[in-house]
């Protein structure tokens, strides 16, 4: 940083371009290595705008931390350790300025539900994950309905008994009601499985299909 120029200081939206590009690298990245290397390039920039973020008026922005842990999922089943860089952005965003949302939860969720889905003896682990995420997301009212369905759809163990003891028993509302968004709240539907959201489609769309036949 130019400190010794104060008239070329960065300003928030510098910060956030760089951040954006090194995230776009890593977008574009065909080596996971190469990826999470651009993710750490970003993290580093996000860390050091947190640092001296309410200085001249910078400030960091939801999307840039959402951003960090979306990019993450792509690398977690080939290098599960990515999900101890992905609960240090998530606690970051907790602590900063910012409420945490419903896509850093459900990405998260995904990014540990691929970095454990290679390792079977770590059952254990991955049930702490995800049951202790799934309170953290109910206390802050932003279980969603791509939430629900991560959670449903996961084929461990510990998915199918978190799902057989509490998700299937209904969907409290008290667990979205910080949700700015109706349409990601999650609905009986949603627990179904996948296979079973897709016939279910399937009978919508021949229904709407002999319904504009017979008009």
């Amino acid at each position: 940083l130019l400190t010794d120029y104060p008239c070329l200081c960065p300003n928030s939206e510098s910060f956030a371009i760089v951040i954006r590009a090194w995230l776009n690298s890593a977008n574009l990245a065909r080596n996971v290595d190469e990826r999470i290397a651009s993710i750490r390039r970003a993290y580093e920039w996000l860390s050091s705008l947190r640092g001296i973020e309410n200085e001249n008026n910078l400030s960091t922005a939801p999307e840039l931390f959402t951003g960090l842990l979306s990019v993450l999922k792509s690398c977690a089943k080939q290098r599960p350790y990515v999900l101890e860089l992905a609960k240090q952005i998530f606690e970051d965003y907790r602590q900063s300025r910012h409420r945490l949302d419903a896509y850093s939860y459900s990405n998260l969720l995904d990014i540990g539900l691929k970095a454990y889905s290679e390792h079977g003896n770590n059952s254990e682990l991955r049930l702490e994950f995800v049951e202790n995420l799934f309170a953290e997301c109910c206390n802050d009212g932003l279980v969603s309905n791509i939430f629900i369905r991560s959670v449903v759809d996961d084929p461990s163990e510990e998915c199918k008994n978190l799902t057989d003891r509490i998700i299937l028993d209904g969907i409290a509302p008290s667990w979205s009601r910080n949700l700015k968004n109706k349409n990601t709240r999650a609905i009986p539907s949603d627990i179904m499985t996948s296979s079973k959201r897709q016939a279910l489609r399937r009978r919508g769309k021949r229904k709407k299909i002999i319904s504009f036949v017979n008009q």
